[in-house]
C-alpha cells in the first residue's frame, strides 16, 4: 500500500524515485516523511492566509521543523551503522557531506524565511533568504553530472 501512494506522490515521469533518492540522498521513506510534512505546511499557511485561523508563523512551520529533527534522527542512525558497516573512511565522509549538506541547506532555508515572515522588522532581505536555495541548486546540478556516469 505504502508503496503504491509513494510511487504515485513521487514517480512524475520525469525523474524515477530511485535516481530521485541518489540524486538528494534521501530514502523513500525520508521522501514520504517531506512530502508529508510539506503537504501539511501548506495547509496551514493557506489558512493563515486566508485569516481563517490566527496561527503564530512557529506553529506554521512546525512540521517542517518536525520533519528535520525526525530526518536527522534517522541519518545519525543510518550514519552511524555506515561508519561501523564501511571500511573506507572517506567513502563514508563524502557520503554524510553530500547528504548533510542538502540536510543543511535545505533546514537553512526554512529557518531564514521562518524569520523573515515572523518579525515585522526583520533586517534579513529577500535574498539572504534564498540563498541557501542558489547553493543548493548548484550544487545539486553538480551531483545530477554524477548521477548520469553511476
Amino acid at each position: 500500500m505504502m508503496r503504491g501512494v509513494v510511487n504515485t506522490v513521487i514517480n512524475f515521469g520525469v525523474i524515477s524515485k530511485d535516481d530521485l533518492g541518489k540524486w538528494l540522498g534521501l530514502t523513500v521513506f525520508e521522501m514520504l516523511l517531506h512530502v508529508t510534512s510539506i503537504f501539511i505546511f501548506t495547509i496551514l499557511l493557506a489558512l493563515k492566509i486566508d485569516s481563517v485561523f490566527d496561527f503564530q508563523w512557529l506553529t506554521i512551520f512546525a512540521p517542517v521543523f518536525i520533519c528535520d529533527i525526525t530526518n536527522l534522527y534517522f541519518r545519525l542512525i543510518a550514519y552511524f551503522r555506515l561508519f561501523l558497516e564501511v571500511p573506507r573512511e572517506n567513502v563514508f565522509f563524502v557520503r554524510v557531506c553530500k547528504t548533510q549538506g542538502i540536510a543543511f541547506a535545505w533546514f537553512i532555508f526554512k529557518l531564514f524565511l521562518f524569520i523573515k515572515l515572523s518579525s515585522e522588522d526583520s533586517s534579513f532581505s529577500w535574498i539572504v533568504v534564498f540563498s541557501p536555495l542558489h547553493v543548493l541548486m548548484t550544487g545539486l546540478v553538480f551531483c545530477s553530472c554524477e548521477l548520469r556516469t553511476l
